[in-house]
């Protein structure tokens, strides 16, 4: 079991469509999708749930910032710039990518974990 929304071709249809059931983590059907004039009704399903998991999956990673925390490091043309907000920063998948990046980095002074 995972923890994504996945998607099943069902053994249901109508003269127009086929159905195509989002399951949830449990196991459970979370949504039925009525997929019309497709080839491939199961690939539209897959389609939606990986729209349904993008959006729903927390966005976690770590940015770094400045003694005072009001400006974050991103990357220009292959150099460390400012931004002033967090979500415009460069954002590393594990903290120790982060520090290890910047450990020169003389500005930069916190490491910050990122939840959305």
């Amino acid at each position: 079991m995972t923890d994504a929304i996945t998607a099943e071709l069902t053994p249901f249809s109508s003269v127009v469509g086929k159905s195509v059931q989002l399951i949830g983590k449990d196991g459970a059907c979370v949504a039925m999708l009525a997929v019309l004039n497709a080839e491939d009704p199961e690939e539209i399903g897959k389609i939606v749930a990986e729209m349904i998991n993008d959006n729903a999956a927390p966005q976690r990673g770590c940015v770094v910032g400045d003694i005072s925390g009001d400006k974050w490091r991103a990357w220009e043309n292959g150099m460390p710039t400012w931004v002033d907000e967090a979500a415009e920063a460069t954002r590393y998948h594990r903290r120790v990518d982060a520090e290890i990046v910047h450990r020169d980095d003389e500005d930069v002074w916190c490491v910050v974990p990122v939840h959305r």
